[in-house]
């Protein structure tokens, strides 16, 4: 049996563009069928998390980045390196909201809400 870890995220991120801000450093996925690994983003025994940057197309616009993170990690069970990853995208950004479900199967589902600068686990619920 394959131990799972499921995860679900969003993140909303400010920035003044036309002032260059630091993009979200959202890392590069890895599927099952790559030949490399992913090495900045959790990464399971079939290929990594997803996530999605999403650019307001209007530039004048505070509300600069969406970022959606969201995957089936197969062998898997770290939820403390997927709040790392959090805290990669997350890092020198001006982010206005975040919450991320992680679901490790057989043990617990937590969830992570961003409040003053950090990724704070909210609840944890054993399964």
């Amino acid at each position: 049996m394959s131990q799972w870890t499921h995860v679900n995220g969003i993140i909303r991120i400010d920035a003044i563009r036309m002032l260059r801000p630091k993009k979200p450093n959202i890392g590069i996925p890895s599927f099952w069928q790559d030949e490399h690994q992913a090495k900045d983003i959790p990464c399971g025994s079939e290929g990594s998390l997803n996530a999605e940057l999403w650019t307001n197309p209007s530039e004048s616009a505070l509300s600069a980045y969406t970022v959606s993170i969201f995957g089936d990690l197969r062998d898997y069970d770290d939820a403390e390196a997927i709040v790392s990853y959090l805290n990669q995208i997350t890092d020198g950004c001006m982010v206005r909201s975040g919450i991320c479900e992680i679901d490790v199967e057989y043990k617990f589902i937590y969830l992570y809400h961003y409040i003053n600068d950090i990724w704070t686990e909210i609840s944890r619920t054993e399964k």
